[in-house]
């Protein structure tokens, strides 16, 4: 992905190009949903908004984009463990 010379951050273009490319509908919306909560925790009016939940998602979502490649593996078990947990309470209902 290009960086802005300036700022150092990927440029509009660049963002636009990966979002043009992508043709899958669930990963668009999915993509849409991070952007908008990151965009609305730095903003000052949408961020008093955000629920409790809205604002500790964003901070996982910040986080992890900081984490080592085996800090990734991780989280992915545990992740698996908590998706296997709720698929279980599902099929006993």
């Amino acid at each position: 992905m290009e960086e802005c010379k300036l700022t150092k951050r990927p440029c509009r273009a660049a963002i636009k190009e990966s979002v043009d490319k992508c043709k899958n509908p669930i990963v668009l919306r999915n993509m849409y949903q991070v952007v908008e909560l990151l965009r609305k925790m730095v903003d000052d009016v949408e961020y008093e908004e955000l629920s409790e939940a809205d604002y500790r998602r964003g901070i996982i979502i910040r986080d992890v984009l900081y984490l080592e490649d085996r800090e990734v593996k991780g989280v992915q078990y545990w992740i698996d463990g908590v998706q296997e947990a709720k698929r279980k309470r599902k099929g006993k209902k």
